[in-house]
C-alpha cells in the first residue's frame, strides 16, 4: 500500500506505520511517499504514521475486507490512463485512453469475456484516439463519444459534437459505426 504526504523520513526504519495499532513494515520511503505492507492481523481502523515522535492519523478508516479474491486475466492492452469502459451482459469493454507504454492516445478496443476469463482485441475505435471520453451502454448497445485527443470532437460556436462518431454494438457480434448525422460508416 502507498501512503502519500509530507515530512516522512527517507529512512524506512524511522517511519513507524500502524494499522489500527498493528505495526506495518515500511518497504520504501521518501519524504513524500511510504510503501508499506499491510500487517497480518490488521483490522479496520485509523492509520497512523509516526516520524521522530510526530504523529499523523488518517481522517478516514482503513477497511479490512474479509473473504478471498480471485485474480482474473490481466488486461491485454497494457497500462493506461483516462480510458473508458462499459458492460453489456457479462462482457466488459475498454476503449482508448492514454497508453502508459507509448505515452500516446490509444484507439484500441478490448472485450473481456467473464465466462472464459479472457481479453480479446477488437477492431480499433474508428472515432479516433482520445482520452477522457464518455462511454455507457443501454440494453445491448454501447456508446462512446466526446473526450479529447488527436481526433476527438472540438467545441466551437457552431457545433458541440464536431466529428464525433458513436459506435453501436449490436448483439455483441456486429459493430456499426455512424456519423453524427446518422450516416452508416462501416459494419465490422
Amino acid at each position: 500500500m502507498t501512503i502519500t504526504g509530507t515530512n516522512f523520513s527517507s529512512v524506512s526504519a524511522t517511519d513507524i506505520v500502524q494499522f489500527n495499532g498493528v505495526t506495518a513494515t515500511v518497504t520504501q520511503a521518501s519524504s513524500t511517499q511510504l510503501t508499506v505492507t499491510v500487517p497480518a492481523g490488521a483490522s479496520s481502523g485509523k492509520i497512523t504514521v509516526n516520524v521522530s515522535g510526530k504523529i499523523a492519523t488518517s481522517t478516514n478508516s482503513f477497511i479490512v475486507l474479509t473473504g478471498s479474491w480471485l485474480q482474473k486475466a490481466d488486461f491485454g492492452g497494457g497500462g493506461r490512463d483516462r480510458a473508458v469502459g462499459f458492460t453489456i451482459g457479462n462482457e466488459g469493454y475498454v476503449i482508448g485512453g492514454n497508453s502508459r507504454i507509448t505515452n500516446t492516445d490509444a484507439t484500441d478496443f478490448w472485450e473481456y469475456d467473464s465466462a472464459s476469463n479472457a481479453w480479446t482485441k477488437k477492431a480499433d475505435f474508428p472515432g479516433g484516439a482520445r482520452e477522457y471520453a464518455v462511454a455507457f451502454s443501454i440494453g445491448n448497445k454501447g456508446y462512446v463519444g466526446l473526450g479529447f485527443g488527436s481526433a476527438a470532437p472540438t467545441i466551437s460556436s457552431t457545433t458541440i459534437f464536431g466529428n464525433m462518431i458513436l459506435p453501436v454494438i449490436n448483439g455483441l457480434k456486429k459493430i456499426m459505426f455512424r456519423s453524427q448525422e446518422g450516416k452508416l460508416l462501416s459494419v465490422l
